[in-house]
């Protein structure tokens, strides 16, 4: 779980940081993203408390107080699970949006999903919490009275539609980059990076498999422990889809800082003397008044370097996009 937060953390903090500091606007996909990170967190921290009380331990074997502290962590993981998935694909979504806008088709398609996937984790959510009145009953096992809801069969329900909806978002976006007029080696990366998907597709139907299991097995503490350390490289995955696609921008502004501290050093290193001694050579034009301007003020060897490079420029055109 550890190496996964740290990989969905590493493409956070790439997006972020190019967002905020490299193009210089936020959207609502970025902070989507952040949103989407912060329920995986509390759904890794609800995973390694679960670890410690139930690592992988059948039910028979576990002592009841063990039993009930897994319960509560089921319970609450559930809900940052539903949060978490919701705001990672409505990122995903709307960066398919910002990048395929003038394709009418994709960008309908993108709306629909957006909209039934808010719907779907809303209701999802809102059952995982309230399935039981009084709310402790879902963990608490000596509540005998009360309603409840049955939560596997929701569980299973949620896992298939899931599953679909992962598939579709990972095909989506495919068929128009193919499609792009551009050189075959940047056709691979873009689809390179949103292929990430199908590993968080693997692990939704594997997490499927169990979810089918819990829906008649006695033995909820093992395969509910298993069902949810197959979610965790879901939500990394997509995080990964989302943060990723930044990736060339952030690379080519560090390629840039460095060619720039390069030029900066042979700027100051062509100003000194010959000798040596590190004294600046003055060039006095033949004109009085031009002279008396150019030794008013000491020139500033940065001033030179206040040139927008091709690179860059094309950073600010393009800052509305993805690529």
């Amino acid at each position: 779980m550890i190496f996964f937060g740290i990989l969905a953390t590493f493409a956070l903090v790439i997006r972020v940081y190019t967002r905020a500091f490299i193009l210089r606007r936020m959207k609502i996909a970025d902070y989507s993203l952040i949103l989407g990170w912060l329920n995986f967190v509390a759904y890794l921290v609800t995973g390694w408390l679960a670890a410690e009380s139930a690592p992988m331990i059948d039910q028979w074997n576990l002592r009841l107080r063990n039993f009930l502290d897994l319960l509560f962590r089921f319970y609450v993981g559930s809900a940052c699970y539903g949060g978490a998935m919701l705001f990672i694909k409505v990122a995903i979504l709307l960066n398919i949006l910002e990048i395929f806008w003038l394709e009418q088709t994709l960008t309908r398609a993108c709306h629909i999903l957006m909209w039934a996937n808010g719907i779907f984790y809303i209701n999802f959510i809102f059952l995982q919490i309230f399935a039981c009145r009084p709310i402790n009953k879902s963990w608490d096992v000596f509540i005998t009275d009360g309603a409840f809801f049955n939560t596997r069969l929701v569980t299973l329900v949620a896992g298939a539609i899931n599953t679909v909806s992962d598939l579709i978002i990972l095909i989506l976006p495919q068929r128009r980059i193919w499609a792009l007029q551009s050189p075959l080696r940047k056709k691979l990366a873009v689809s390179g990076l949103f292929s990430l998907g199908l590993f968080a597709c693997i692990s939704s139907i594997v997490r499927l498999y169990y979810s089918v299991i819990i829906s008649y097995s006695p033995n909820q503490s093992y395969y509910g422990y298993i069902s949810g350390i197959w979610t965790v490289p879901e939500m990394a995955f997509g995080i990964m889809v989302a943060g990723f696609p930044l990736l060339p921008k952030f690379i080519s502004h560090l390629r840039e800082n460095s060619q720039i501290a390069r030029l900066k050093t042979s700027i100051r290193s062509s100003r000194l003397t010959p000798s040596g001694t590190g004294r600046r050579s003055i060039i006095i034009p033949s004109n009085p008044s031009s002279a008396r301007a150019h030794l008013k003020r000491p020139r500033d060897p940065d001033e030179d370097l206040l040139i927008t490079s091709p690179s860059h420029a094309i950073i600010e055109r393009s800052s509305d996009g993805m690529c």
